[in-house]
């Protein structure tokens, strides 16, 4: 048990200022005070023991803000007898705790007011007024001030930090029994990190007296929870040991709202730095302007040189603008209206930008003008956005009356087309015709493309398709079929419908790469900031940011809320993407995509994010949302009649170029600087026939004048030396100017003077070839007839020989003469089979359709002893009908066929499969053997004439038939040649040609 004189020094050494007071209603007489009271109110025990609190301090009665004086706290104790606290921000500021005697009254009430220095504790007690008993004395008084004292309280010696006594809220603070406290060191209680600073606080405390504030550190709870104390102490003697006893005040609410303040300033910044907005503020009295940093950024200024005052600020507008912000200016400062103007800057570096100010007029209660204020944002991006539209809308409309494309529009509403006068011009059509005939598009597409053309748009305009584009074949006005490469975009509403088809068609061969011009949202005041903790998986929103997603003042979001809200599709994956790479890496994000509020709205947001990593460990991630759903939609209508217009522009396969009335370049696209060999930035902004001089052009100089003078479209061909190419030009001159489309028909003109050449080349060709057929026909009538005479008269006279001395030849002789004879017959057959030769490619008979299964059946016949004698099976079926020449394909198939069962080795049985594969532009007929087959190094030589590869004793022949059916197929148009079979022997491939052109 501690002893009375022990408890007093207690309550004299607490560093909380403490007065112990009684009920006495008005009076609360004071009867008790201990040394940090006196010292904190600077006044001596005489002039405030016996004496009422107010009659001391009567500035504490008339506090105007009741709730948290001294005199309300008092009150509420008394008439309920309950704990009383008061919590402003989240932070505690006083606490009120009754304490009961044994007979359940009101024993004593402890007052506490917490703040960043000190908390006050008053004690009231009914028994002494009446029983006027001395409380110094009180041995319960005291143990009950310590044990029951609203804030946790510790007593420890400082030479080893030994814990000699606890009260009861520290028992409960930090969730160790009071057994275990007694046995445990202050330094038990400390996070790791701050044992050195907690060390450094107790330096040198020998030579300190009184009051000591060692700060704020992390205390750990028995399980493990981190608290924020702030440790305020006195020396005192205890049980003959030099102690300190501190008093622990648990300031973690504080601490997070101070870190929270802190990081909220730092995301107000940055989100305006994002929003490029700064804030502005005039005071009306004293004409003094105030500007946030990210003013002096968006003008480009030096916050140390320039003075902040309006005259200043005018100096920084665009000339002409100067005016009309003027009088808009004057009229929202008088009231008349509110201040809402788009204008130009001009920055230190002369560069210009757009920028849109906005202001109010601020008036007090009595209705006079005390502030004009507002805000000014950097719209450059936006303003030269729609700036080009305009340009872009002039554009368009020399495009859909001077390209070469043929450019059409097609309403699906209500079904209504538009064709642009590129029809006439490439097709032949008069536009009357065309737009007489509502069916004209469907009508004039290839019969074998129509299905692919029609079912491919429909299924892009069914589809989420944003264009489309097809190869097929279109009839002009002469009947003749043209390929066309047609590209569209598909224009839908916003339920994603599809509305309307804008496209250009062209010629196959002048291809552009469509170019799409895009561009961000115009950037909005309205910024709201949000973080997540990551360990704790906690979710703060900031007010701007619960009014964007529509939710009430007091919603608390989850970790679900944050990106569970995204639109299916591209917006939620867009943010899971990024948040993970953020999370990984701790790069940044800047997104525009679309929510549901919790009101189920759809909407644009920008949301920026960053994340925090500590060790390669995420921690933090924050960010900002911003509402720009209704810049986002203005953008998106403007981005569609823009990329509407422009897509058909960057469409056309035509260089592009337009001048004003001096000659002045205004334009140059990308396929003009491709043909001319001129990029944009040299001729931009130049006079034209300073970069192209008239001598080297006169005659593209004559027409564009001529145009200029007339007033009226040109159409010419002209020769550009220096580049050596030809190009076909259309100039259409207007009030402002000319646009000058042309193309490069460098590679037609080429085309017709190479096929005039060749034209020639093919007529002495044709001479040629007739004198060399004439000599080859005498050649092969001196091969048939004088060539062959020697031999039949050789073997005449040998037989003749053999008859008549044949009684006398002995074997050796008659073995010479069938020598001789044999030779003459192989020799004959040679010479047979070179006339053959030389007159394949001269087909005789028709073209006709043949019947291959007919032709096998006829070649069967041909061999019929040798199948039967080798009892060889042949396979064919279902072979096709060819357009060819009959007697060619039976000798190719009698030739083979005959080698299938001639190279076999001895006592085999052939067999031979003749099959049949269609292809697009041929038929392919296979001819497998099982014979002995043929090395893949003798593949090519078995062609060439004379090649054999076996002694005629093995298998009998000249060498010359397969060169015969080379020979054959070739001059059908078709290919041979040999693959192995997968078992055993050949197979021999050839084509037949479906366009046989002879």
């Amino acid at each position: 048990m501690i002893e009375p004189h022990s408890l007093l020094k207690i309550f004299k050494a607490s560093p909380l200022p403490t007065i112990i007071l009684l009920p006495d209603v008005p009076e609360f007489t004071v009867v008790e005070v201990n040394d940090s009271f006196l010292k904190e109110t600077k006044k001596l025990p005489g002039e405030i023991i016996g004496q009422g609190i107010f009659k001391i301090f009567p500035g504490l009665e008339t506090i105007s803000n009741p709730g948290i004086s001294l005199k309300s706290s008092l009150q509420k104790v008394i008439e309920t007898g309950l704990p009383y606290k008061l919590v402003i921000e989240n932070v505690e500021i006083t606490q009120t705790i009754p304490f009961f005697s044994d007979d359940g009254e009101i024993e004593y009430i402890v007052h506490s007011y917490l703040n960043d220095t000190a908390s006050k504790i008053f004690c009231i007690d009914k028994k002494c007024l009446e029983e006027k008993k001395d409380i110094k004395t009180s041995e319960d008084k005291y143990k009950k001030l310590f044990w029951l004292s609203p804030v946790p309280k510790l007593v420890y010696r400082l030479a080893d930090f030994q814990i000699f006594e606890v009260n009861e809220i520290a028992i409960q603070k930090y969730g160790y029994s009071k057994e275990e406290f007694l046995k445990m060191k202050l330094s038990d209680l400390w996070a790791v990190a701050d044992i050195p600073k907690i060390y450094q606080s107790h330096h040198d405390l020998e030579i300190k007296n009184g009051f000591i504030n060692f700060g704020v550190f992390t205390h750990l709870k028995k399980d493990g929870a981190a608290i924020q104390i702030e440790m305020l102490g006195n020396r005192l003697s205890y049980l003959g040991n030099n102690c300190m006893m501190v008093d622990c005040i648990d300031v973690t609410a504080r601490e997070i709202a101070l870190k929270q303040l802190e990081d909220n300033q730092q995301k107000l910044l940055a989100s305006q730095h994002i929003a490029k907005i700064g804030y502005w503020k005039l005071d009306i009295q004293s004409n003094q302007l105030f500007w946030s940093e990210e003013i002096y950024k968006i003008l480009g200024l030096d916050k140390e040189k320039f003075k902040v005052d309006y005259d200043s600020f005018f100096n920084t507008i665009y000339p002409e603008d100067k005016e009309a912000f003027s009088r808009k200016r004057n009229l929202a400062i008088k009231g008349a209206m509110v201040l809402d103007y788009e204008f130009r800057v001009v920055k230190a570096d002369g560069t210009i930008k757009w920028v849109h100010e906005k202001g109010k007029l601020v008036k007090n209660q009595a209705g006079q003008p005390v502030t004009f204020e507002g805000t000014i944002q950097d719209i450059t991006e936006s303003k030269l956005l729609k700036l080009s539209l305009q340009e872009s809308n002039q554009r368009y409309d020399y495009v859909t009356k001077a390209t070469f494309d043929a450019i059409w529009d097609w309403d699906l509403v209500t079904n209504k087309k538009y064709w642009g006068e590129g029809f006439e011009r490439t097709f032949g059509f008069n536009l009357s015709f065309i737009r007489a005939d509502p069916e004209f598009w469907s009508n004039h597409i290839h019969p074998d493309d129509f299905d692919a053309v029609v079912n491919g748009i429909q299924k892009s305009i069914l589809e989420d398709s944003s264009n489309w584009s097809f190869e097929y074949r279109f009839q002009n006005a002469d009947g003749n079929y043209l390929y066309v490469m047609d590209r569209c975009i598909i224009i839908r509403n916003n339920n994603g419908k599809a509305v309307r088809l804008v496209g250009a068609m062209q010629d196959i061969s002048e291809k552009k790469t469509l170019q799409q011009l895009l561009d961000k949202a115009n950037r909005l005041a309205k910024i709201g900031s949000w973080e997540i903790d990551v360990p704790s998986s906690t979710v703060y929103w900031s007010d701007i940011t619960k009014e964007i997603r529509e939710t009430g003042p007091d919603y608390e979001p989850t970790l679900q809320d944050g990106m569970g809200h995204f639109k299916e599709g591209l917006s939620r994956e867009t943010i899971n993407a990024r948040v993970k790479e953020a999370m990984r890496f701790g790069t940044s994000w800047q997104e525009d995509l679309q929510i549901y509020t919790h009101k189920g709205n759809l909407k644009w947001i920008r949301t920026t994010g960053k994340a925090e990593l500590k060790d390669g460990k995420c921690m933090k991630i924050y960010g900002s949302f911003q509402d720009i759903d209704a810049s986002k939609k203005a953008e998106l209508e403007i981005l569609k009649l823009y990329e509407e217009k422009n897509t058909i522009l960057e469409s056309i396969g035509d260089g592009f170029f337009t001048v004003d009335k001096n000659w002045i370049v205004t334009y140059w696209n990308n396929e003009a600087e491709k043909m001319l060999g001129t990029p944009k930035g040299k001729v931009l902004g130049k006079n034209l026939w300073q970069v192209f001089s008239p001598e080297l052009n006169p005659h593209s100089y004559k027409k564009y004048q001529e145009a200029v003078e007339i007033q009226q479209r040109i159409f010419f061909e002209d020769y550009y030396p220096i580049l050596d190419r030809w190009f076909e030009i259309s100039a259409y001159p207007s009030k402002n100017g000319l646009s000058v489309y042309f193309k490069d028909i460098t590679d037609r003109i080429m085309a017709q003077m190479e096929l005039n050449e060749m034209n020639l080349h093919l007529q002495k060709a044709a001479q040629d070839l007739a004198v060399s057929n004439a000599e080859l026909e005498q050649f092969a009538y001196i091969a048939s007839h004088d060539l062959q005479e020697p031999l039949r008269m050789v073997t005449s006279f040998l037989a003749q020989i053999e008859k008549r001395y044949k009684d006398i030849l002995d074997e050796k002789g008659k073995q010479y003469i069938h020598f001789a004879v044999d030779g003459a017959k192989r020799m004959r057959q040679i010479i047979l089979d070179l006339l053959e030769f030389s007159r394949v490619g001269r087909f005789e008979g028709k073209l006709e359709y043949v019947d291959l299964n007919e032709v096998m059946q006829e070649v069967v016949s041909v061999y019929k002893n040798q199948i039967e004698e080798t009892s060889a099976i042949i396979h064919f079926e279902n072979l096709p009908v060819v357009k060819s020449f009959k007697s060619p394909l039976r000798q190719v198939l009698q030739n083979l066929i005959g080698n299938a069962l001639k190279y076999q080795d001895p006592g085999a049985k052939p067999v031979i499969d003749v099959e049949a594969m269609e292809l697009p532009e041929h038929w392919k007929l296979l001819v497998k053997d099982n014979g002995i087959g043929i090395e893949p190094d003798y593949y090519d030589r078995i062609f060439n004439i004379f090649q054999r590869l076996h002694n005629r004793e093995e298998f009998s022949g000249t060498g010359i038939g397969l060169a015969i059916v080379k020979k054959i197929v070739e001059a059908m148009g078709g290919k041979i040649w040999i693959e192995p079979h997968q078992k055993k022997g050949s197979i021999f491939i050839f084509t037949i040609s479906k366009q046989i052109d002879l």
